[in-house]
């Protein structure tokens, strides 16, 4: 779309689809309008071009599709067709887009959804407490029997939907047993010390959480987060749970699969990926579902 529009490095893009784009919700909210158009304006620097709207899914055999959640957002979702159990993504913190999140490749049906104001949903960045009920609304389009495919934060999140009738397992990579906070202090340690940086910069750092927050969220965000006790959470699981860690994770602890085993109350198994980190890429993705397959949950 860029392209045909003539934009060159350097050009200030001013407005799409006759919407303007000061900021990163309004640049969703006009690419949102223009990916319903067959064609859209663009305003660049001192011009304006009008060109054709390519809509294409991020992977074959993907259909998109928007569920209407409270406040009436509609948020996008990606599923494909396939087998059961039905594999539901529940990531991280991290406000990124779903779409390189693939999880297709056993051939099970998946469902996948942007968080608000993420890729095309709509919205401006929530707190946890309304994540977390976008993603119940997410579970309840399902009838089971679903596994969690959880990242990071993301496992906290989906231990608050247990128990329920549907969800017949969980998957988890990048999990942690340590109270919110003092896993996100133990991770920023970890991180800068791996860069070399001072005592005094690493308190820096650990003290602007409680003030501004960490990767992108808010500290109202790391507050709710914070609010949860690990111990219990983990102990409404009592359906089948994986859990994977990196190698070389800087942001879980690495005893964090032994530890969570040690709290949840069903069938629980522990793996590690060799040379993998925090990071959920395709190769941690394969590795994964092959953890999955293994257990046998269904």
């Amino acid at each position: 779309m860029a392209a045909r529009a003539g934009v060159m490095a350097g050009d200030t893009i001013t407005a799409i689809a006759d919407l303007p784009v000061r900021t990163p919700s309004e640049l969703a909210v006009s690419l949102r309008r223009a990916g319903a158009c067959a064609t859209a304006s663009l305003a660049v620097s001192d011009r304006v071009a009008s060109v054709v709207v390519d809509r294409c899914p991020c992977e074959s055999g993907v259909t998109c599709g928007e569920l209407a959640v409270a406040d009436g957002i509609r948020l996008r979702t990606l599923a494909t067709a396939g087998r059961a159990p039905t594999l539901l993504y529940v990531p991280g913190i991290v406000r990124d887009t779903v779409e390189t999140v693939g999880l297709a490749a056993r051939g099970h049906a998946t469902l996948r959804f942007d968080r608000r104001g993420v890729g095309d949903s709509e919205g401006d960045d929530a707190d946890f407490v309304t994540e977390l009920a976008d993603l119940a609304a997410v579970l309840a389009t399902l009838a089971g029997p679903v596994v969690l495919v959880a990242h990071s934060a993301g496992a906290l999140a989906a231990t608050q939907l247990l128990p329920d009738p549907r969800v017949a397992g969980v998957l988890a990579y990048g999990a942690f047993a340590e109270p919110w906070l003092a896993c996100v202090a133990g991770s920023i340690r970890r991180q800068l010390a791996r860069d070399g940086a001072a005592p005094d910069e690493i308190a820096r750092q650990l003290a602007r959480v409680a003030t501004e927050g960490h990767s992108g969220r808010s500290a109202a965000y790391h507050a709710q987060l914070a609010a949860i006790d690990p111990a219990a959470a983990w102990g409404r699981v009592t359906v089948p749970l994986v859990l994977g860690h990196g190698e070389h994770d800087l942001v879980s602890p690495p005893d964090s699969p032994e530890r969570i085993a040690a709290l949840v109350r069903g069938p629980v198994a522990c793996a590690r990926l060799p040379g993998g980190d925090h990071y959920l890429d395709a190769s941690a993705i394969e590795w994964l579902l092959d953890q999955l397959e293994q257990a046998h949950v269904e």
